[in-house]
């Protein structure tokens, strides 16, 4: 419908990474001090215990938000750069 609209493509790509990035660091706050709490608990029943540290955390935050950006930009421009008139033939 933006497209139809008038809008660029640049500003769909990055209303669409804005809305997913919103929701992956929602999740990474979520689930960073859960698996940290199950690795605490799994952890210490081993002899030579380890703890995790906050790097392992980051790397896959990091990890976790660059692949969701390069899957979102993808399919957000495949689908911006198709003609929206030939999706509206079809239907």
């Amino acid at each position: 419908i933006r497209k139809i609209l008038g809008a660029k493509i640049s500003q769909i790509v990055i209303m669409l990474n804005k809305k997913i990035a919103y929701l992956i660091v929602i999740a990474c706050f979520i689930s960073a001090p859960t698996s940290w709490l199950i690795m605490q608990n799994w952890l210490a029943d081993f002899p030579y215990r380890t703890t995790p540290g906050a790097d392992v955390f980051l790397i896959s935050i990091v990890i976790a938000c660059m692949l969701a950006a390069f899957t979102v930009s993808y399919h957000s421009l495949k689908a911006s750069l198709t003609k929206p008139v030939e999706n509206l033939k079809n239907d």
